[in-house]
């Protein structure tokens, strides 16, 4: 009886005794400490967990090789870009909940393709000796880009032009451009996909520790039985006006899109949307049309 209720004692004790995917009686890492002694944390590392094992069941082999792959390069990288202190556990919860939106809707079957994430991650130690004491003395980078499981040969095609795994950073300057950053990265959304055209939007955050973060969305339209991108002329004839024509109903629909977003008015919104029309990358193709 005495042993029972030592037992009853400590689990009352210790309930983070255990996170999902590592034993907490065994964390040695400043992350795996960190999990272990806070629960939003622990629950957070389940639930990464979990859609980490539900994934084996959606994929091929081969690619859940390669999502293992990257799985093991991402816990690597934490451990680099969360480091001790007041604020790691701000950082972890940052990139966990990013790796859970990974895993989850970032796998999704559309039209008979399956669709996962790949990712690459770089890390380099800010080594300049004029550095801002403020800045966090290294810049960080992850980089998500889609894959079709199971490719026929017009979509391996697309597999190998989506995105292109850079090489390591040499130094922070390298990885960023010179901007010493707490955070950059991609991540993306399938927005439509069938036998014909692939539509995936990209977001790009690039956090220089400014006010506020620098984002940039964009979308690559792809024409598989072309094995290329959708350009303008395959939508509009080139003498058809319709720039100009697509500029009112652009406007309406951002306003009504963005009614509370302090949206531009008059000519300065004209020119602005005018601007930005003739480029691809920001066009999205549904079912609903472009």
């Amino acid at each position: 009886m005495r042993s029972l209720q030592a037992l009853l004692l400590t689990l009352a004790l210790s309930p983070l005794a255990a996170a999902q995917s590592f034993d907490c009686q065994q964390a040695k890492s400043p992350r795996e400490r960190a999990v272990c002694s806070n629960q939003d944390l622990s629950t957070l590392d389940n639930n990464v967990a979990q859609a980490y094992k539900a994934a084996r069941t959606k994929l091929s082999r081969q690619a859940f090789a390669l999502l293992q792959s990257d799985q093991r390069a991402w816990l690597r990288w934490l451990d680099m870009v969360c480091r001790p202190g007041d604020l790691i556990a701000n950082c972890l919860t940052w990139h966990y909940n990013g790796r859970l939106q990974q895993l989850t809707s970032g796998i999704v079957a559309v039209n008979g393709m399956t669709f996962y994430p790949r990712a690459q991650y770089s890390f380099a130690l800010d080594t300049r000796e004029d550095r801002d004491p403020a800045d966090p003395g290294f810049s960080s980078g992850e980089d998500v880009w889609p894959q079709i499981d199971h490719p026929t040969k017009p979509q391996a095609v697309w597999n190998a032009t989506i995105r292109q795994p850079q090489p390591a950073p040499k130094n922070s300057v390298d990885l960023l451009k010179g901007a010493v950053t707490m955070r950059g990265e991609n991540t993306y959304a399938v927005i439509a996909a069938n036998d014909r055209l692939i539509d995936i939007a990209f977001t790009g955050t690039l956090d220089d520790g400014g006010a506020q973060a620098h984002v940039d969305v964009f979308t690559s339209l792809w024409w598989l039985d072309q094995r290329r991108k959708l350009v303008a002329p395959d939508v509009f004839r080139p003498d058809s006006g319709w720039q100009q024509k697509l500029i009112d109903p652009a406007i309406r629909k951002l306003q009504a899109n963005y009614p509370d977003e302090g949206l531009a008015t008059g000519d300065e919104l004209h020119k602005a949307v005018a601007s930005v029309i003739p480029r691809v990358s920001t066009w999205n193709v549904t079912s609903k049309g472009l």
